[in-house]
Order: structure tokens, then sequence, then C-alpha cells
């Protein structure tokens, strides 16, 4: 089986949580005997390359306008690579695809797997929402990455006769001991830690705003526009560090030595967080924000950790307090964690899934 992965962006030249879904996606979809390529835009286009035996083909990216990529080269090469593959796999919402799929009149079947709302472009929307609609309905079917985003979306209230649930997972990583024995040189252990990049809707002003009030570390590692910013919110609070970006086997490593993750982003752009899967993985108690979306499914409540209202920094206080003074529920909600991964998370569940529904739809 042929799959053509089609979304704006691509792993390593950007490194979303997207970017790493496909990353993974193409990887594991190896061991379910279907072979992938990934169509993209890059300003560098075009050009031809592989990454981790996936190939990947890029048309030239243009200029890119409220995160979307425009590119006059991409509808041929979206003709082109259909040839070749059986089915079309998109990523949602990018209306380059859109475009590309219905002018170009793309005969191969496709799905979508739907990772978000139209959140911050709100001016566009009402623009954007006939072809986006009538991009959806050509869909054999739509994948949504959890069923908190499935029913809470107004977008995919339209297409449930074709929606189904298949979540974003990750595979096992082995944590480096040299390196967390570097880190714990470095920054010690058991402080609450965030990990992501620094955008608008993370609410990591939040966070600050809460991490002032309490005397427990607190590590923010990532870039992103916000960076400036919210370490000028955090100036004077000596026990918030922000680490920048670090690599994989950091990351893990940090992971290992924290004593719960902070996820605390307050818009409905967050559909998801593998950040949080990764937590999952390393078996630490979450805390995360009520946003009708993915976060608060990954991190159930009372169980794997703690989940409060969005957009509330009091909230966001009172947890970390808990899990500062309760180690027992700290332990108790990463061993829930850790298990949750295991049953639902993995990066194998996810493939098989979508392997299965591929045949399903070329059947």
């Amino acid at each position: 089986m042929k799959v053509l992965h089609v979304y704006r962006t691509h792993y390593p030249e950007t490194q979303g949580g997207i970017e790493e879904h496909l990353r993974q996606l193409c990887r594991g979809l190896r061991a379910c005997a279907v072979e992938s390529r990934i169509l993209t835009v890059s300003p560098q286009g075009p050009f031809v390359t592989e990454v981790e035996g996936t190939p990947v083909i890029a048309a030239r990216r243009l200029i890119e306008w409220s995160s979307t990529g425009l590119s006059l080269d991409f509808p041929g090469k979206l003709g082109e690579q259909s040839e070749w593959a059986d089915l079309v796999h998109y990523q949602f919402p990018w209306p380059m695809a859109d475009v590309g799929q219905i002018l170009g009149r793309q005969r191969r079947p496709y799905i979508v797997s739907y990772q978000s709302d139209i959140v911050r472009q709100r001016f566009i929307e009402p623009f954007y929402r006939p072809l986006g609609h009538r991009f959806l309905a050509g869909a054999r079917a739509i994948v949504a990455s959890s069923p908190v985003y499935a029913a809470s979306s107004p977008w995919l209230a339209r297409h449930r006769d074709r929606l189904q649930v298949i979540p974003l997972g990750l595979d096992e990583v082995a944590v480096d001991p040299e390196r967390v024995e570097h880190w714990r040189q470095q920054v010690g252990e058991d402080f609450f830690l965030f990990i992501g990049v620094l955008r608008y809707y993370k609410g990591l002003h939040l966070l600050i705003d809460a991490a002032r009030q309490q005397q427990r570390s607190v590590l923010i590692v990532g870039q992103g526009p916000l960076d400036k910013e919210l370490r000028a919110q955090a100036a004077g609070a000596t026990h918030i560090q922000f680490l920048g970006h670090v690599a994989d086997a950091d990351k893990f490593a940090l992971l290992a030595l924290a004593r719960a993750f902070v996820f605390p982003s307050h818009l409905r752009s967050e559909a998801y967080g593998l950040s949080l899967v990764e937590a999952a993985m390393m078996g630490k108690a979450m805390i995360t924000s009520d946003m009708d979306s993915g976060p608060c499914w990954i991190n159930v409540d009372g169980e794997t950790g703690l989940c409060v209202a969005r957009d509330d920094s009091r909230a966001l206080l009172a947890a970390l307090q808990r899990l500062d003074r309760d180690g027992d529920a700290v332990q108790r909600m990463g061993e829930a964690a850790r298990r949750r991964y295991q049953d639902v998370l993995g990066s194998a569940r996810m493939c098989q899934s979508y392997a299965r529904l591929y045949a399903e739809v070329l059947a």
C-alpha cells in the first residue's frame, strides 16, 4: 500500500507536534506494509530528500501568511505524487492542500486528520469555510485525535458520518543515564517542567504568574516567538529557569528528573499536546487546562494528574501547590500516567489503527 502524506512543513525543518506525528507515523507504518512519502512546501524548495527512510518532496514556498504556506508549484507536485499513491492522507487545516485537492481534481481517495479548529485566524474563517467544508466533504474518512475534540468541534459536527478517533502516539524512548546525571548536576531534580514551543496559546504567562507565588523550581524548555517577553515577565524569580531548545536526549533526561509536568495551554489552538504523551511515557504526573480539547483527555483529572480551569493562574497555582506538598499523589498519578501511555498512547497502536483505516477506505 502506498500513502502520500501532505502537510505544510516537515521534520526536521520545523519540529512541532504535527511534524513529529508524521515522523512517527511514517516510521511506524513500515511494520504495517505501508510505504509512505511526504509532500510539503519549503522556502528552500523545490527539492527531494529522505528523512529517516521516508522520501520528502518539497514544492517551493513563496510566502507564509496566517500560518499558511503559499506555493504556485504545490498543485502540480500534488498531481504528480498522487499518481504514485494509492491513497492521500492530509493534515488539516492547511488551505493550500484544499486548493490543490479541489482545483486539481485529484482522483485518488483521501482521508483527513483533523488536527485543529481555526482559532487565531478568525478573521479569515468565514471566507475559508466553504472551501474547507467542501474539502472535508470529499474525504472518505476524517480522523480526530481525541473523542473530546471530535465532540466539541463545530466544524466536525457537519461530518460525523465519516468521523473516527485515533489518538496521536509516540514510540518508547530509552533515557541516557549520562544525560540524566549531567542535568542533575546542572539543575537538580524534583522540579516542575514545561516543554514546548513558546507560542501565544501555550499559557506560559499564566505559569509564570503562578510559579512566582510558590517556591519549587520551574523549568521552561523550548524556544519561540514569546521568548523575550516571557523572560522579562519572570525577571527576578530565580527559581524559574529558561533552558531554551534542548536535544531529544536532554529532553527525556529532564523529564526523568522532574517531579511533574505542567502544560498550561489555554486556547483551543492546543488541540492535543504530544509533550503530554512524552510525560505520560516517562511516568510523570501532569497539570493541564480544560479547553474541551486533547490535553485533559490525555491527562485524566484526579487519575494521571490535575486538570484545572483554563486561563486561570490561581487554579494553576493551587495545582502546583497540591503536587508540591503531596508526594504520594505525585507517585500514584505518575504510575497511572505510565499505564495510560502503555494502554492508549503508544505509536504502534496509532500506526495499526491508521493502517486498518487505509485498508477499509481502499476496500
